[in-house]
């Protein structure tokens, strides 16, 4: 009856009772994990092998059920049937970089918000002159275009995280998923949008006179 419990419910399908069925290395698995608020965890086992691996993680999120948890079980599973493993990445250290990176991001783009004024004047004023036509033409063109990439980023911005994850995913998703990098990258877009408009109006004003 044990054998039972790890073979697919449907023909082609990936679900057993309870379990979801994969093969990797030539050998069959069985796997269930998920997270709660500070808590995520992930249980692989292999019948065929009679061999199992618990991880048990205190803290919460996607990432970390769906990103850091997927690499340890298969750290352990080499370890398992290999004896060793290779060095798992500095994840940790990279959420950090990645997050003061935003910041410093986030902040430039709200002084430059602050700046807008200023941008649009000086960029009239070398309009003005007869060398700074076409840089004029080229700084207006990436202005446009920095506001609609951003605006495509937004709109596909939970197709492209359901990709990586695995399931699908809304704004609210989004925004809830821990460290909180992805709303952070959010914000940014936004402001960049705002910055970017903020630019274009202001240059209009003056052009109006």
């Amino acid at each position: 009856m044990l054998p039972e419990l790890f073979k697919p419910l449907l023909p082609s399908g990936g679900t057993g009772y309870g379990w979801r069925l994969a093969s990797a290395n030539n050998k069959n698995y069985a796997y269930q994990g998920g997270s709660v608020v500070g808590f995520s965890s992930r249980i692989v086992l292999w019948p065929q092998q009679r061999a199992s691996v618990a991880i048990l993680s205190s803290q919460g999120g996607i990432i970390q059920s769906n990103v850091v948890l997927p690499l340890l079980t298969r750290a352990a599973e080499d370890i398992l049937f290999e004896g060793s493993t290779e060095r798992l990445p500095p994840l940790g250290r990279i959420m950090v970089l990645a997050g003061v990176a935003s910041f410093v991001y986030l902040a430039s783009i709200f002084l430059q918000t602050a700046w807008s004024f200023s941008w649009a004047r000086a960029l009239r004023d070398r309009r003005e002159t007869s060398k700074g036509k076409l840089s004029y033409t080229l700084i207006l063109m990436r202005t446009v275009a920095g506001t609609l990439f951003r605006g495509a980023l937004l709109a596909a911005a939970p197709i492209i995280a359901s990709r990586i994850v695995g399931r699908a995913l809304a704004y609210h998703d989004l925004l809830t998923m821990e460290p909180g990098l992805t709303a952070m990258l959010i914000v940014a877009c936004l402001i960049g949008i705002l910055r970017n408009l903020a630019r274009l109006i202001w240059f209009y004003y003056l052009e109006r006179g």
